[in-house]
């Protein structure tokens, strides 16, 4: 990835070779505003490479095995604006950290095992 430095777009969605370890070369990607890894492996773990992407407005991690944990990666993503994380391990345990992730526009968390509880970590912080 050492000669994508102006690289804007990264689309990888449905690619479930796609891991954790695989995530790391993509930290070097400064210019990222918009990655689409829906379908992969990548898990919590594999999210905490991507907290130096300061420009990141565009994350779609459908169908990742993530939780809540991932939250606080996420949310040293100032200029993040577009989150999906539906039909992932969400669950009302670490949604309190939604409330971190303070520059959303758009949240997706359909298809996931969570209460209604999850609204009051999302009331006031979204606009």
């Amino acid at each position: 990835m050492a000669g994508l430095k102006k690289l804007e777009a990264l689309n990888m969605n449905c690619c479930n070779c796609i891991t954790d370890a695989d995530m790391k070369p993509l930290s070097g990607l400064r210019n990222l505003k918009e990655l689409q890894i829906s379908s992969s492996k990548v898990t919590d773990n594999g999210v905490t490479f991507l907290k130096g992407l300061h420009k990141l407005a565009l994350l779609n991690m459908e169908r990742c095995p993530i939780t809540a944990t991932c939250l606080d990666s996420l949310s040293d993503l100032v200029a993040l604006l577009f989150l999906n994380l539906s039909r992932s391990n969400i669950t009302d345990d670490g949604c309190d950290k939604f409330s971190k992730l303070k520059s959303l526009k758009v949240l997706n968390l359909g298809f996931n095992d969570m209460s209604d509880a999850v609204l009051s970590h999302l009331k006031g912080e979204i606009s």
